[in-house]
């Protein structure tokens, strides 16, 4: 027998038994076959397929991608028993009493991998008791993000107020058949419900470890893309966004879709930061050999910053409009998966520097990847 449980989503504790005649059962929010109705998920998200004795999931091209076990489903993977497989912000618990042989070695691979020399080192609980080193960082982290939640319960709060009150307002708009009030109704609803969408990911994202998929990048090209995604904000502010390339950097072998994420959120918090009008946003790679790194520098003429700490900690932006105060959090988190660095240099009254250090060590397991051709050391401005 096999049993998929939501053990969190809209739909937590409804239980769904999936065929096992070989034909492929898709998950989604439009599915045919197994509906999740999660704003995060993708109409057709993943697929589900039992096949010579073995259940395998697989990703359908989903926007925010498919997890087992908080590990991104990058082709169609085997399943065992007790595996968690969270699309969007679901969680379905997967259980089967079928054998699954791969999926057992590769839980006893994980298993018997120390995480420390020496093996995994146990240090105390506030409970008292000894638990691993992993536990407690993991639990730590779990409670950052709740206690941080929990600082923003107010701001939470508002938005599920708003969303009751956009509910009653598309009610009265459908029985008095008035489509102009019902749409104006919907943009509201629908406005709120991105950020709710946008403030668990990024829950999910602060609350779980995440080894790199490192590849051989071409950084001074992930760059320029980044740059160019953040351009279209800085143009609506009239912001001046610059750019200045090291033609020294060679490839780096780093997670891109990660990273590109972490130097998104820092420039973005440097849009918000700035006065539309006269924001001036430089943005610079440098090549650091003799200490084996590369440097990122974001750097902006806004207030600056009194405490450079507090600033990568959960929730510290004081307006949720902007965004969900989890941004450089986020970014910290995953510079530091690739065993980088980043700080802020900052005068209040003159501006800030985002600096962010990341190794260069060769990865023999890094393989290439390739983006638009490079112009080195172009300076270019919004």
């Amino acid at each position: 027998m096999t049993r998929l449980t939501i053990i969190t989503g809209p739909d937590r504790g409804r239980t769904i038994e999936p065929a096992d005649d070989g034909t492929p059962t898709v998950l989604g929010r439009q599915s045919s076959d197994i509906v999740l109705p999660d704003p995060a998920v993708s109409r057709r998200h993943a697929e589900l397929c039992f096949d010579n004795g073995r259940w395998t999931v697989r990703d359908l091209g989903s926007s925010n991608g498919t997890f087992v076990n908080e590990q991104k489903v990058a082709e169609q993977l085997e399943l065992a028993s007790n595996d968690q497989i969270r699309c969007g912000t679901t969680v379905l618990l997967f259980e089967s009493t079928q054998p699954s042989e791969q999926a057992r070695k590769r839980y006893d691979s994980a298993a018997s991998t120390p995480t420390d020399q020496g093996g995994e080192t146990m240090v105390g609980s506030t409970s008292g008791s000894l638990v691993s080193k992993t536990s407690a960082r993991r639990h730590r982290q779990a409670a950052q993000a709740g206690l941080a939640a929990l600082n923003r319960s107010h701001g939470i709060k508002n938005l599920l107020q708003s969303l009751a009150g956009s509910r009653e307002v598309l009610e009265q708009a459908f029985k008095t058949g008035d489509m102009d009030r019902a749409r104006r109704g919907w943009q509201v609803l629908n406005s709120n419900l991105d950020q709710i969408n946008r403030l668990v990911l990024d829950l999910l994202k602060l609350s779980h470890d995440r080894s790199p998929n490192l590849t051989d990048c071409d950084l001074n090209a992930l760059l320029r893309q980044i740059v160019e995604t953040a351009r279209q904000q800085a143009v609506g502010k009239n912001i001046l966004l610059g750019l200045q390339l090291d033609p020294d950097i060679e490839s780096v072998a780093l997670d891109a879709d990660r990273i590109a994420e972490a130097v998104l959120n820092v420039i973005l918090n440097a849009i918000d930061a700035v006065d539309p009008n006269k924001g001036n946003i430089a943005v610079a790679t440098q090549a650091d050999s003799p200490h084996n790194q590369v440097i990122i520098k974001v750097s902006d003429n806004g207030p600056g910053i009194e405490d450079t700490q507090v600033i990568f900690e959960p929730f510290h932006t004081t307006n949720l409009k902007k965004g969900t105060g989890l941004g450089l959090s986020i970014a910290k988190k995953i510079i530091e998966e690739h065993h980088g660095k980043i700080h802020v240099e900052s005068t209040p009254g003159n501006g800030a520097t985002f600096i962010i250090q990341l190794p260069t060590q060769p990865t023999p397991k890094a393989h290439t990847v390739s983006f638009r051709p490079e112009q080195g050391g172009a300076e270019e401005s919004a």
